[in-house]
């Protein structure tokens, strides 16, 4: 007599204990839980590296721009009817100015003066010499920039601050930096301008308790979570006035 055949399938698992159907979920739950931690901690990594490299270009573009226009301060096209020529004797006179603390957020301002061929000013526009270009820090829309001649240049400025080299044994170097210009201002001899930058997000954690020090000013702490950056240069003067 022939023993009937088993059907191999029949001993195959028909499905899951409720235990193992909890292990499963929660498993599963720890795995998505661990993939979004994962999303967010890379998403919040690339937002902080955009506002970190956006940061850097605005910096470099405010000390480019500033520090080009300080270089030709003094400079004039035109003595005693010579046309062109750079006299570093003889340059323009009231080449540089400035003002300390009376501007957004306790931030200085400055003015440079110089001539040149086809005078330009900071905005691009055509103007009679000499050229006149004024930077400061404004507040635009409910937004901190910096401007020149009272157009925005840059946006995201907290605060500007400028120290005046100062040259006090006419060695045609700087002894000394000072917030407000000498009585005598022939003896300025480079300017040290720095500003501080902030990322329009909040993208930086663990910055409530953070200051920073921007020349001889001291701002926050800040409770927004945004990214902020210093950012300075120092500029010699390259062209010396006439003594009025």
């Amino acid at each position: 007599m022939k023993m009937p055949k088993v059907n191999p399938l029949s001993k195959r698992q028909r499905g899951l204990t409720l235990i193992e159907l909890m292990i499963g979920l929660t498993l599963g739950l720890l795995m998505t839980g661990l993939i979004i931690q994962i999303f967010l901690s890379n998403r919040q990594t690339h937002r902080f590296g955009e506002a970190m490299s956006l940061l850097q270009e605005q910096g470099r573009f405010a000390m480019k721009v500033m520090s080009d226009d300080v270089q030709l301060a003094g400079f004039r096209t035109t003595i005693a009817g010579v046309n062109p020529v750079q006299n570093l004797t003889a340059a323009l006179p009231n080449r540089v100015q400035g003002a300390n603390n009376t501007g957004v957020n306790n931030s200085d301002s400055f003015t440079v003066r110089y001539e040149r061929a086809n005078p330009l000013d900071c905005t691009g526009a055509a103007v009679a010499n000499p050229v006149v270009n004024t930077y400061s820090v404004a507040t635009v829309a409910g937004q901190t920039v910096l401007t020149c001649n009272g157009v925005q240049l840059l946006d995201g400025v907290v605060g500007m601050q400028v120290l005046y080299g100062e040259d006090t044994n006419g060695d045609g170097a700087a002894n000394r930096y000072v917030s407000v210009i000498p009585s005598n201002v022939l003896n300025v001899v480079s300017m040290r301008v720095a500003i501080l930058l902030s990322s329009s997000e909040s993208v930086s954690p663990d910055t409530a308790s953070r200051t920073y020090t921007v020349l001889d000013q001291s701002y926050g702490p800040y409770n927004d979570s945004r990214l902020r950056r210093v950012y300075t240069t120092t500029v010699q003067l390259r062209n010396s006035e006439l003594a009025s």
